[in-house]
């Protein structure tokens, strides 16, 4: 059944998301926004049958279950997975933009690509950047080119692994660059791989010649070596090549991750340069 009205929460909301999405309407008979929505609600979730499930909660009657979960006004809608709720919104609004929020935040089904990832991401994020994970990520995308994680991680070894010459990794920084939450990111490995493979282009300044041996560093795994150059150009000429020496500094940063002894012990010597 793809409604449910509501008589057991814990059976029929927190246990039922293990298994489907639950999106929970909390309504009241006096309330005519909620008799505006539940139309709504009613046709999209036969629209997705299978997909997930519309529990309607009746705040009247149920007025604990509005408290626990923090229910000020209605129509409240919540989405639950796993137990939880991930997503809600109060008030009407166009099918359009409904459905919409319901792509935005369904969770999405775990594909072969996840599950293979899965496999190597407790060795990515102990940073055991092997180069046949390198190759993994390669086939993964190839599979999945708009999987986020797949291209975070692939965009990462592709610093330590890629030809020098690839036009690859230019693409998948822009990739990376179009997911708001990753776009910081990859300014950062876009200044870094500027400086290990085209270096050579750079604007002629005084710093430069120390430049050019960043990206040689990375790729032997002399990464003190290359922090240091990075740091002592940042404090030289910050402002080179559009910060790209802060850029290349803080996407080592990143590459090692926060726990790694170089991140710390560096990170306050580049924030004094910085300044």
């Amino acid at each position: 059944m793809h409604i449910i009205n509501v008589s057991d929460f814990q059976r029929e909301v927190i246990e039922k998301s293990y298994t489907l999405p639950v999106l929970v309407d909390f309504w009241a008979a006096w309330c005519q926004p909620c008799l505006m929505l539940a139309p709504i609600l009613e046709r999209l979730a036969q629209e997705n049958q299978g997909k997930w499930i519309l529990a309607k909660v009746n705040v009247d009657e149920h007025q604990h279950i509005a408290m626990q979960y923090g229910v000020r006004g209605i129509p409240n809608v919540k989405l639950f997975h796993k137990g939880q709720p991930i997503a809600e919104f109060t008030g009407v609004f166009p099918e359009n933009y409904i459905r919409q929020w319901l792509q935005n935040h369904l969770p999405k089904p775990e594909t072969a690509v996840d599950k293979a990832l899965k496999q190597i991401l407790p060795q990515l994020q102990q940073r055991n950047f092997a180069p046949e994970f390198y190759e993994s990520l390669q086939n993964l995308h190839q599979q999945e080119p708009q999987n986020p994680e797949v291209l975070l991680w692939l965009v990462r070894l592709a610093m330590l692994y890629a030809p020098l010459d690839s036009q690859e990794v230019e693409q998948w920084i822009q990739a990376l660059a179009k997911d708001p939450d990753r776009y910081q990111q990859s300014t950062y490995y876009k200044g870094l791989w500027r400086l290990i493979s085209q270096w050579q282009a750079l604007k002629d300044h005084p710093v430069k010649e120390r430049l050019q041996s960043v990206g040689k560093d990375l790729r032997n795994g002399a990464m003190e070596e290359a922090l240091k150059t990075l740091i002592k150009v940042v404090s030289l000429a910050p402002a080179y090549e559009d910060g790209i020496a802060r850029k290349a500094t803080l996407a080592i940063f990143d590459l090692l991750g926060n726990d790694h002894p170089l991140v710390k012990k560096y990170r306050k010597e580049f924030e004094m340069a910085l300044f």
